[in-house]
């Protein structure tokens, strides 16, 4: 396959699959499940074309999420009007724009290691993977995030992989790290996580110049957020981590099984875990600082430690299929159970092939950690994990060239 042919089909596989995912699906699954996009990031982005600011109807900082995802709406609204494009219209093309962007850069990370079809075979799973499919059915900030996400992991893998560390590389990973914590909050430890990766895999540098160049990403990905964090810290009157969206996910995530003011479907928990949820849900609105639920979590584990241990692990399995509205999360299981199946088999089959081919495992294992525990942080949903899934498809070629030596 040539090079030219290779390009064209990972830009246009995911466009195409995405397009005919949308024409199946009936049209009462169409609309999500997840009012934010209607409710918060919509608005804000036609008040920014307004020349309003990033304010919510009240002219107060919208500070729900960050910025990122309302500034990349209102972009492609301002484009898309100056071609005569209707909203809608407008915001599909920033989706497929993405997706193909993300398939594109799954190829060319690929293709560092693997020759021919298998290097497209990360796009065509990416392309075909029917979770990753739900989130292009409408407007969605993982979409973009995906594709700085999956930006991220190329830059710190060619970045790793020099002689001698290439310092304008390194700013522009950590400046798209960066962009990456402005478009979601998860992202917000991401920096740390690519210095600890060029700590671990630059073997060949210095051990001062492994650590200058990880400070280097930190410091890049702090100064993309700086302006920002000045804003929001000062409309609030106090510090705001990107958004003051952490507290009541986190708070949610610790009653979403007994919650009925969420709409959520009934789903069944443990008696242990049912207990410690009742206890949170009880003291629910008090539980408005990480503090107070840092310090209502000790207390609970003192009182209750098996119904907080299967709370964890109730969190813990969750992430790889749960949902917001708990309906179809026996469906997605058995269809995860498939997915985990394959990536733990490609992650074997590189880890044991050694070389580059076990660093590829090592920088798709440590974004699989990072949102797994994040989701599990927050409320354990599937949709946290998709974008990181999607990159540990880059694992896929291992396995299918360790079966064919065999």
């Amino acid at each position: 396959m040539s090079r030219r042919w290779g390009w064209a089909l990972a830009l246009l596989l995911p466009v195409l699959c995405a397009a005919a995912f949308r024409r199946a699906l009936p049209a009462s699954m169409a609309a999500g499940e997840n009012t934010d996009f209607a409710t918060f990031y919509s608005p804000v982005a036609h008040r920014i074309l307004a020349g309003d600011g990033i304010t919510t109807e009240s002219g107060a900082v919208a500070m729900r999420a960050p910025p990122g995802y309302p500034l990349l709406l209102a972009a492609a609204l301002a484009v898309g009007g100056a071609a005569g494009f209707s909203d809608a219209r407008s915001m599909d093309l920033l989706t497929f724009l993405c997706i193909g962007l993300s398939s594109l850069l799954l190829y060319l990370f690929a293709r560092d290691l693997f020759s021919g079809w298998l290097a497209l075979a990360p796009s065509l799973a990416y392309a075909t993977y029917p979770l990753g499919l739900w989130l292009t059915r409408q407007p969605s900030s993982e979409v973009p995030f995906t594709t700085l996400l999956f930006a991220c992991a190329w830059l710190a893998w060619r970045l790793t992989r020099g002689e001698r560390p290439h310092w304008a590389l390194a700013a522009v990973l950590g400046a798209l790290a960066g962009a990456a914590m402005l478009v979601r909050p998860i992202g917000v430890f991401m920096p740390l996580v690519l210095g600890a990766l060029v700590l671990l895999l630059a073997a060949k540098w210095p051990a001062r110049t492994r650590a200058l160049a990880a400070a280097a990403i930190v410091a890049a990905s702090a100064l993309v957020i700086a302006p920002w964090e000045v804003h929001v810290s000062r409309a609030a009157g106090r510090f705001v981590l990107l958004s003051d969206g952490g507290v009541p996910s986190m708070r949610d995530g610790l009653t979403f099984a007994v919650n009925a003011s969420k709409g959520r479907a009934p789903i069944w928990v443990p008696d242990g875990v049912r207990t410690v949820m009742i206890s949170f849900l009880a003291q629910y609105d008090q539980l408005d600082s990480y503090g107070a639920i840092a310090r209502a979590g000790a207390k609970e584990f003192a009182a209750h430690p098996g119904g907080m241990i299967g709370l964890a692990a109730l969190k813990l399995a969750r992430a790889w299929y749960g949902t917001d509205s708990q309906r179809l999360d026996r469906y997605i299981l058995l269809l995860q159970l498939f997915y985990i199946a394959a990536l733990a088999w490609a992650m074997r089959m590189a880890w044991r092939a050694g070389g580059e081919r076990r660093r590829l495992a090592i920088i798709a294992g440590a974004f699989l950690l990072y949102f797994w525990g994040m989701s599990v942080l927050a409320l354990p949903l599937v949709r946290y994990m998709v974008p990181a899934i999607g990159l540990a498809f880059l694992v896929l070629p291992a396995a299918v060239e360790r079966h064919r030596l065999a």
